[in-house]
């Protein structure tokens, strides 16, 4: 799997970022900013005040190498908690593997609740809710809480 770690910053008051590849030394970012704000619009500012807006990080790996891994079906007990038979995937935490149990968002009735740690899935993302956390599935949206 390839890591891509990136930030989008810009001078205090932009309105637009520039997408600017990670580097061990965040002053070497910063200047790595500049450089590429002066390549594209002609100048630099290196006095101003820099902002970092998001930090990205994208996995990748070549098509034909993923894994089908099942996921489980919840159902909501009467007190309105996630449950059934496990289906659990290894998942790093804390220093250490860990046998993390794993939900298919669209399987999750209306207001049920998924305990840390979890994955919830869905067909564009995944939801790692933490130990000491928990996801309640509300209409719309995945609410994700501490205890």
């Amino acid at each position: 799997i390839a890591l891509r770690r990136e930030y989008d910053m810009r001078y205090r008051g932009q309105s637009f970022e520039l997408a600017v590849e990670h580097l061990p030394a965040m002053s070497a970012v910063v200047e790595r900013f500049h450089d590429q704000h002066e390549r594209r619009y002609g100048y630099a500012v290196p006095g101003e005040a820099v902002e970092f807006v998001n930090a990205r990080l994208t996995a990748s790996a070549p098509a034909g190498e993923t894994q089908n891994v099942p996921a489980r079906h919840a159902e909501v007990s009467k007190h309105g908690r996630a449950e059934s038979t496990p289906v659990n995937r290894e998942v790093w935490i804390d220093g250490a593997y860990a046998e993390t149990p794993v939900y298919r968002r669209e399987s999750l009735p209306p207001h049920a609740m998924v305990g840390g740690p979890a994955l919830i899935e869905q067909y564009d993302t995944c939801t790692y809710v933490p130990p000491g956390w928990s996801a309640k599935n509300a209409q719309a949206m995945l609410v994700v809480e501490r205890l």
